[in-house]
């Protein structure tokens, strides 16, 4: 019974490892202020945040 219980322990820790909360195309916000100006904008693009020159 125990290896079964830490086979499933040590399959969800790899499975919960490969998730990611960011996907390519993901915008947030990076400042305070009005949301129609594109410098308090970020777009996720290849696995970091990139400041954008428009906005959403």
């Amino acid at each position: 019974m125990n290896k079964r219980i830490f086979m499933f322990l040590t399959i969800l820790v790899l499975w919960i490892a490969t998730i990611n909360a960011q996907t390519e195309g993901d915008w947030r916000t990076r400042a305070t202020g009005s949301w129609d100006n594109a410098s308090g904008w970020q777009k996720y693009v290849s696995e970091s945040w990139v400041n954008q020159s428009t906005y959403p």
